[in-house]
């Protein structure tokens, strides 16, 4: 995605969160280890904003929109991500200290708790520390990085997330997201990934809660895939420029959002939707996000 100029290099964090950012587990490790914090959230701003810690209110439900906005404005050439309800270990604060900057793309070992419980099978190491020149995030809600993420290096550390208070808030949200994906593809190879992770990493270990776990990502992967998805993005570059300028959204967005068709698209030439690739029919659903709703 577009890159904002004058670039340093160092690190930098990206923070989503639909709560107070007063209740983001991590940001007081993160001022200590970071040159700049972005958080972009759509609740009400509790914390005033310096020029270390940058505050972008955005609606949409995109969250590789929401990544990429964040990554945006801030000034440095390598993102650390991390979400609202995760913790980092000491050991991960101490290999962001001394990071070199040398490679590209770093990976770090996530632990998922349900509860207090630590999920065996769903411990890995995630893309969470990346070079913005060289990568943007793709998918509307289960977002990864695009571009060539073959060689990503682990760091030493964890990060624990606590984003699941119960089984039966796990049950909600999963329905909730899967119910807005928008690519049947992604669905497919989803489920076949689910039942890779069961058998791959021993997913018995985690007794009954490990089989409802694949048990019920399949059955939402395949309503989803059955009953499909409406209110899919409709729009055209025509479109989103002739929406800027009367649009509510907040400057910040406006901003990145010209950024990106300047970068992506002819401004004065609509593209036919079936003549974009799948990377770029992403993009452009990404920065049309703000302005449209999802069923």
């Amino acid at each position: 995605m577009a890159i904002a100029q004058g670039l340093t290099t160092g690190l930098s964090a990206v923070i989503i969160t639909n709560s107070k950012i007063s209740a983001i587990k991590s940001l007081n490790r993160l001022l200590e280890v970071t040159e700049h914090i972005v958080i972009v959230t759509n609740s009400k701003e509790d914390l005033a904003p310096n020029e270390n810690l940058k505050i972008i209110y955005s609606k949409s439900q995109n969250y590789a929109y929401l990544r990429n906005l964040g990554a945006y404005y801030a000034n440095t050439t390598h993102i650390f991500v991390i979400d609202s309800d995760e913790l980092m270990d000491d050991t991960l604060i101490n290999s962001l200290e001394n990071l070199d900057f040398k490679f590209r793309l770093y990976c770090v070992r996530v632990n998922m708790y349900i509860g207090s419980y630590k999920m065996m099978m769903t411990t890995k190491y995630g893309q969470r520390l990346y070079d913005k020149r060289y990568f943007f995030y793709i998918g509307r809600v289960h977002e990864g990085l695009f571009g060539s993420v073959k060689d990503c290096v682990k760091i030493n550390g964890d990060i624990s997330n606590f984003s699941q208070e119960d089984w039966q808030e796990w049950h909600r949200k999963a329905k909730r997201y899967t119910a807005q994906e928008s690519i049947r593809w992604d669905l497919i190879t989803r489920a076949t990934y689910s039942l890779y992770v069961f058998f791959k990493h021993q997913g018995w270990r985690d007794g009954l809660l490990g089989v409802k776990w694949t048990i019920r990502s399949l059955q939402y992967i395949a309503m989803t895939l059955i009953y499909g998805r409406k209110g899919y993005m409709t729009l055209n570059p025509q479109d989103i420029k002739s929406r800027l300028s009367a649009s509510e959204i907040s400057q910040d967005e406006k901003n990145y959002i010209s950024s990106v068709m300047k970068q992506y698209f002819d401004e004065d030439k609509s593209i036919p939707l079936q003549d974009m690739d799948s990377v770029t029919l992403d993009i452009l659903e990404q920065i049309s996000s703000p302005f449209i709703s999802y069923s």
